[in-house]
C-alpha cells in the first residue's frame, strides 16, 4: 500500500504505472521474453502459444506514446493494460478471510477460485482505514500526506468556481476530511492510470476528503462515483454518525446528467427514495459497480477500466443483509457472546456474493479481455472495539494498534490474465 521513503510510487513514467500490473513473481518471464528478439528485431510478447502477434521491442517512447492508442501494438496493450478492480475491504482482519478458523464458511466463491488465484499471507497496511486509503490512492506514506492535520478549506477562488459541495455544512465538511489526505495537488492512481488510457470509477467508502469538489472522487480522477464521503454510515439509513445523509453520486463525464450540464464541477445528487433508503448499502454498491462496468463497455469499448471498489463491510456497527439470516448458523455462533461474530460471518457471505457478481459481470462484459481483481483490507480487524466482530488470531492487537494484528492482513489476486494464468505461485500462499 505504501510508497518508499516518502516518494510517490506513481511519480515515475506512465510505463512504470502500467508495467506494475504484472505480478513481481512473474517479472522474470517478461524480461526473458523481451530479451529474445526475432530476425526482424521484434519481440514475441508471450511466445507462440500465448500471442502469435509480434510487436516492436518495448521502449520508453513506445510506452509513453503507442500504448495510449487503442489497437496500436495491441499485443502489448492487452498485456500491460488489463481491466483492474481494486477491492479494498474495511477492517478485514488476519483471521477474517479465507483461512479463518471460524468464518471461512462465509467465503464460498473466493474459496472456489483459489486454484487460479494467488494468496498473499502478509499484506501490511496502516493501523487505520483513512491513512491506508490515502496511501493506496497516492502511493505515498501517509505521514507525508498531512492526513491527520486540519483540513485545508477551499479558498475564495475555488469557492467562486463552484467547487464547494452543495448542501454540505461546514461541520460536515470538516467531518468528511479529518483523517484524510488534504492536499489538493496530490496525484492519485486514477489520474496516473487515466494518463495511459484508462477510465477510472469508484464505488463505496471514500474517506479521503470532501472539503471541496477537488477532494472528492470526481476531483481525484474518477469519472463516476457512488458511495459515502465519510468513514462510517448506517448500512440501511445511509446517515453518518452525526445524522447527515451520506450517500452520493457524482460524475465528471456524461452518463446520467442531462445534456444541459456543462461539468464546470462534477454532476452530483443524493441517491434516495424507496429503492435506496432501507436497502442494505452493500447491495446498492454491488448493483452500481455492475452498472459502471456495463456502461463502460458500452461507451468505451476497447478502453481499459480501473474500478476502485470499497464496500462498507465490517465497519461498525455491524449490519448484515436480511437474506443472510440462514447463513453461519453452525455451532459456536449460538451464544450471545458470539452474536457479533455471527453477524460478521453473514456480512462476509454477502461480500463474497458481491465479488462473485462482479467477476461474472467482468467476464460477460469484457469477453476476451484481460482483467485482474485484487481483494485486500485497509487495516487489521476490529477485535477489541465495542460491537465489532473481527479477529486477528493468532496475532496480537487490533485495528488502531501497531501490533501485528493491527497492520498485518491477507489478500487475494485472481482474474483472467496471461501472466497470472502462467504464474507458478497460483494456488499458493505467498509470504
Amino acid at each position: 500500500t505504501n510508497g518508499t521513503n516518502g516518494t510517490n510510487s506513481t511519480n515515475g513514467t506512465s510505463a512504470d504505472v502500467v508495467a506494475s500490473s504484472a505480478t513481481p513473481t512473474d517479472m522474470t518471464t517478461t524480461t526473458a521474453a523481451r530479451s529474445s528478439t526475432t530476425a526482424e528485431g521484434e519481440v514475441p510478447l508471450f511466445g507462440s502459444e500465448k500471442c502469435r502477434e509480434t510487436c516492436p521491442e518495448v521502449t520508453a517512447d513506445l510506452r509513453d506514446g503507442d500504448w495510449k492508442q487503442t489497437g496500436e501494438c495491441s499485443c502489448h496493450c492487452k498485456k500491460y493494460r488489463p481491466h483492474i478492480v481494486m477491492l479494498l475491504v474495511n477492517s478485514m482482519g488476519f483471521n477474517d478471510f479465507l483461512d479463518s478458523s471460524d468464518v471461512s464458511v462465509g467465503w464460498p466463491f473466493l474459496k472456489s477460485v483459489l486454484p487460479q488465484a494467488i494468496r498473499i499471507n502478509s499484506s501490511y497496511v496502516e493501523a487505520g482505514s483513512a491513512p491506508s486509503r490515502a496511501a493506496f490512492l497516492t502511493g505515498r506514506w501517509p505521514r507525508h500526506l498531512d492526513w491527520a492535520a486540519s483540513p485545508r478549506l477551499a479558498n475564495e477562488a475555488t469557492e467562486a468556481e463552484g467547487w464547494s459541495p452543495m448542501n454540505v455544512s461546514r461541520h460536515r465538511q470538516l467531518g468528511s476530511t479529518t483523517g484524510a489526505f488534504a492536499q489538493v495537488g496530490e496525484r492519485t492512481i486514477a489520474e496516473k492510470l487515466n494518463a495511459v488510457g484508462y477510465k477510472s470509477y469508484a464505488v463505496g467508502k471514500w474517506q479521503a476528503g470532501g472539503v471541496s469538489w477537488k477532494m472528492t472522487p470526481g476531483g481525484r480522477g474518477f469519472s463516476r462515483f457512488y458511495g459515502s464521503y465519510d468513514e462510517a454510515s448506517d448500512y440501511v439509513k445511509h446517515c453518518d454518525m452525526q445524522g447527515h445523509y451520506d450517500l452520493h453520486y457524482e460524475e465528471t463525464e456524461q452518463f446520467e446528467a442531462n445534456g444541459s450540464w456543462r461539468f464546470r464541477r462534477p454532476y452530483h445528487y443524493f441517491p434516495s427514495g424507496k429503492d435506496v433508503v432501507g436497502k442494505h448499502v452493500n447491495s446498492l454498491f454491488e448493483a452500481k459497480a455492475k452498472q459502471f462496468i456495463e456502461d463502460h463497455e458500452a461507451k468505451y469499448k476497447g478502453v481499459p477500466m480501473f474500478l476502485y471498489y470499497a464496500p462498507m463491510t465490517f465497519q461498525e456497527p455491524l449490519q448484515a443483509p436480511t437474506w443472510t439470516a440462514g447463513n453461519c448458523t453452525f455451532e459456536g455462533f449460538g451464544s450471545a457472546a458470539n452474536s457479533n461474530r455471527q453477524t460478521f460471518c453473514r456480512m462476509a457471505t454477502s461480500l463474497d456474493r458481491s465479488i462473485q457478481e462482479l467477476a461474472s459481470t467482468l467476464r460477460g462484459s469484457f469477453l476476451g479481455d484481460n482483467w485482474v481483481m485484487v481483494v485486500a483490507s485497509d487495516s487489521g480487524g476490529s477485535a477489541s472495539h465495542k460491537g465489532s466482530g473481527g479477529s486477528n488470531w493468532p496475532l496480537r492487537g487490533s485495528r488502531g494498534e501497531v501490533w501485528e494484528g493491527g497492520i498485518r492482513t491477507r489478500a487475494l489476486i485472481f482474474g483472467s490474465h496471461p501472466e497470472l494464468e502462467a504464474a507458478t505461485s497460483r494456488n499458493q500462499t505467498r509470504l
